[in-house]
C-alpha cells in the first residue's frame, strides 16, 4: 500500500508497511516539466517493489497535478483512496461550523500527530502556508489560523516592489537577528520574525484558553528551520510526514473495518 499527500508544491509518498511509514519521497509539481515523468518512474519502482496496489491519496491542490496523479495511479493498476474532505470523529471535534472549509491536510496532520502525541496540542504546520491549531487532550479542536510562510510573505512583497532582491532559501532557514545589515537580510529576518512571533502569539493564547501550555509540535517542510529559530521553546517536537500518518490511520481503520476510517473518501 501507498500513501500520497500532494501538497501545494510537491507530492510526498510513502509506503505503508506492517502499519509503519517507510520510503518517503517527495516530487516538487509546481513549475516542474518533469513532473509527469518523475511521477510515473517513480510509481513504477515501487510496482516493481511488490507493493499491494492500494493507494490512499490526500489532495490540496486541484488541477492538472491532481489529474496527473489520478490517471499515473490508475494506469499503474492502483486502487484509489482519495480523501477529498475532513470531518469530525468522536476523537477529534472540528472548530469549524463548516467542516468542508478546513483543509483536508490539516485535518490529516492533526490526526497524524494525536495518533502519536498525547494531551494539549498546538500544532503548526509550515509549508507553502503557515497554520497553526489548538487541539485540547480531549480531541476538541479550538480552532486556527493561517498565515503566509516567511518565503511566500518574502514572494507576496516582491510582487509589490519588484525592485527588491529575493533572499536564498538558506537566508530564510538560517536563525538571524531582526537588525539585519543589508536589504536581502532585512527581508528574511522580517519575514522569519513575523512567523515567530505569530506562532508565540499563539503559544501565549493557547496557555490562556486551557490554563496550561499545550506541546508544541511542528510539522511540514519548513519545520526543522522554524524549530532551530524557536529560542524559548526547547520542547518544541518536530513531527514527520503528519499528513502520511493522518492517511495511515485512515488506512489502517479501513482495514479494521471502524466506520470512521471509511468516510470522506471518494473513488473507493
Amino acid at each position: 500500500m501507498i500513501l500520497l499527500d500532494l501538497g501545494n508544491t510537491r507530492l510526498k509518498l510513502a509506503a505503508l508497511r506492517d502499519g509503519e511509514i517507510a520510503d518517503v519521497s517527495a516530487i516538487a509539481h509546481r513549475d516542474n516539466h518533469a513532473f509527469h515523468a518523475q511521477l510515473l518512474a517513480e510509481l513504477g519502482r515501487r510496482r516493481e517493489s511488490g507493493v499491494a496496489a492500494v493507494a490512499w491519496l490526500a489532495s490540496v491542490h486541484h488541477g492538472a497535478a491532481l489529474d496527473e496523479v489520478l490517471a499515473a495511479l490508475g494506469g499503474h493498476g492502483f486502487s484509489i483512496r482519495h480523501i477529498t474532505q475532513a470531518r469530525s470523529r468522536d476523537d477529534l471535534r472540528l472548530a469549524y461550523a463548516d467542516v468542508t472549509e478546513l483543509g483536508v491536510d490539516r485535518w490529516l496532520a492533526m490526526l497524524g500527530v494525536r495518533s502519536g502525541i498525547g494531551g494539549d496540542l498546538l500544532l503548526v504546520s509550515a509549508g507553502t502556508a503557515l497554520t497553526i491549531d489548538l487541539i485540547d487532550a480531549s480531541g476538541r479542536h479550538h480552532g486556527g489560523c493561517i498565515a503566509p510562510s516567511p518565503m511566500r510573505m518574502v514572494d507576496g512583497l516582491r510582487q509589490a516592489a519588484s525592485h527588491l532582491p529575493q533572499p536564498p532559501l538558506s537566508a530564510m532557514l538560517a536563525p538571524r537577528s531582526l537588525f539585519a545589515g543589508n536589504t536581502m537580510d532585512g527581508l528574511a529576518a522580517g519575514a522569519q520574525g513575523a512567523t515567530l512571533g505569530l506562532v508565540r502569539q499563539a503559544a501565549g493564547e493557547a496557555r490562556e484558553q486551557l490554563g496550561r501550555s499545550p506541546t508544541l509540535v511542528l510539522t511540514g517542510g519548513g519545520a526543522a528551520a522554524l524549530i532551530a529559530t524557536l529560542a524559548g521553546h526547547p520542547e518544541a517536537i518536530h513531527f514527520k510526514y503528519a499528513v502520511l500518518q493522518g492517511l495511515s490511520r485512515l488506512a489502517s481503520e479501513a482495514r479494521s473495518g471502524t466506520a470512521e476510517g471509511t468516510s470522506a473518501c471518494a473513488r473507493c
